[in-house]
């Protein structure tokens, strides 16, 4: 959810327009990261062995997907040290 500005000047509206559209490039580029981790987690399981044990099946399902999350969960940190919280992309008011 992003921000809205209500009663602003036509100036700081239009400083304000600026920063929300900087702020939505950084924030699309975690929603591109979710959805790479999703697509990513869906083909591993898809590409699993087929077990006998539906608990077995889970249990390895379940560790994909951690091992999904925690390598995301990484890149997403990074992701924010880069752009230190979308500052070098513009989304920061001073």
């Amino acid at each position: 959810m992003l921000p809205t500005l209500i009663n602003a000047t036509p100036t700081q509206q239009d400083q304000f327009n600026i920063l929300l559209s900087a702020l939505s490039v950084h924030e699309l580029g975690h929603y591109d990261f979710a959805k790479r981790a999703a697509t990513d987690k869906e083909s591993e399981i898809l590409s699993m062995s087929e077990m006998d044990i539906c608990t077995a099946l889970e249990a390895a399902a379940n560790e994909l997907g951690n091992q999904t999350l925690n390598e995301y969960q990484a890149v997403e940190r990074r992701y924010d040290v880069d752009t230190d919280h979308g500052r070098t992309q513009g989304a920061w008011l001073d």
